[in-house]
């Protein structure tokens, strides 16, 4: 799970690091919890597909997690211009066959979060970009798991409860948590001068324990 993040266009300062960023957010008065909802799209629980994912539902999905938690610290909800879902998509589908974790690549013209965000042709003056890999079932949530047929891709809790594939609702919610719980990831997330965002998720099937999603938010403002 890595950060990225760069300021103003004309001159972009980029960082990459794991632990700390260099976005910057303002203050913003926190709202109450009750009062923030989270607009879900369709099929939340259906599993997710390695082979086709609904990338403007996942999109929809964790645009819905990350407006809740801006919504409880009073920040504005984000838009969710398709051409920022498509760079990220992009993104995370190179990753997923390079099997690399990374914020660079080698795709002409998106070789970077700078080129990727201003290859949209959004009129923007801070972007950023949050990374991830997640199994594609949900051993991620547990410390220890027990493998009951590696082939069939059949995994349980040490107590014996059958672990399930991610559908869209509980991958965006994760995602949400994980990027929310490191501080580094958090300041892109609750930028208040951030106005858009786009996510999108490719498969790597070679990854371990039945392959592992990789996942990109791209913000813009």
């Amino acid at each position: 799970m890595i950060h990225r993040h760069f300021p103003a266009i004309p001159r972009p300062l980029v960082a990459l690091c794991l632990i700390s960023a260099l976005a910057m957010s303002l203050p913003a008065a926190r709202a109450d919890a009750a009062t923030c909802a989270k607009t879900a799209p369709s099929g939340l629980n259906q599993p997710i597909d390695p082979a086709r994912i609904d990338q403007n539902r996942l999109n929809a999905a964790i645009a819905a997690e990350i407006n809740y938690i801006r919504c409880t610290k009073g920040r504005p909800a984000l838009a969710t211009p398709s051409s920022l879902r498509k760079v990220a998509v992009g993104h995370s589908r190179w990753m997923a066959s390079a099997s690399r974790l990374t914020h660079t690549s080698n795709r002409r013209g998106q070789q970077t979060p700078q080129q990727r965000v201003v290859s949209t042709g959004i009129d923007l003056r801070m972007g950023s970009e949050n990374i991830a890999k997640v199994s594609l079932y949900r051993l991620d949530e547990f410390g220890h798991f027990k493998i009951d047929d590696a082939g069939a891709c059949r995994f349980s809790t040490m107590d014996g409860k059958r672990i399930s594939r991610h559908t869209y609702g509980t991958l965006a919610r994760y995602a949400a948590q994980l990027w929310y719980k490191s501080s580094a990831h958090r300041k892109n997330l609750m930028d208040g001068r951030a106005r858009m965002t786009g996510s999108g998720a490719g498969f790597d099937a070679r990854g371990g324990r039945c392959g592992e999603i990789y996942l990109t938010q791209n913000f813009a403002g």
